[in-house]
């Protein structure tokens, strides 16, 4: 397991491997959920609230407890990063060295905040 990623001021961070990505507390590495299977691609957004992972089921949004919220099937994709003002999500697509696919985050969180509450997942579009 290696650090994918981390948020020291939300005291979270993502190890991955070959069998599953976990979100972790930073200062204890106390296990707060589970956010997908293997993966080494991963976004926190700027107030800790969301986990952006690539996995091998495709892309897929986690809130910070590990809840599940959006998922997208299929699309491979590589590195992700979020903008500073979390407004974009960038991701280079696999096999595309030189494209990057990038998302206007008040299109996804929309849709993921309204399903805060429900134990139901939502496709992204």
């Amino acid at each position: 397991m290696t650090t994918v990623a981390a948020d020291p001021a939300h005291d979270i961070e993502v190890v991955g491997g070959s069998k599953s990505a976990r979100l972790l507390k930073l200062t204890t590495g106390a296990e707060i959920g589970v956010v997908g299977d293997a993966t080494n691609f991963v976004a926190i957004n700027n107030d800790g609230s969301l986990v952006f992972t690539y996995t091998s089921s495709g892309f897929a949004v986690f809130d910070a407890m590990g809840r599940l919220r959006c998922r997208k099937p299929g699309d491979n994709y590589y590195t992700m990063a979020i903008s500073p003002d979390n407004h974009w999500l960038a991701a280079a697509p696999s096999g595309q060295l030189t494209d990057v696919a990038v998302w206007d985050l008040s299109h996804v969180i929309g849709p993921c905040s309204s399903d805060m509450g429900s134990s139901i997942s939502q496709e992204l579009k």
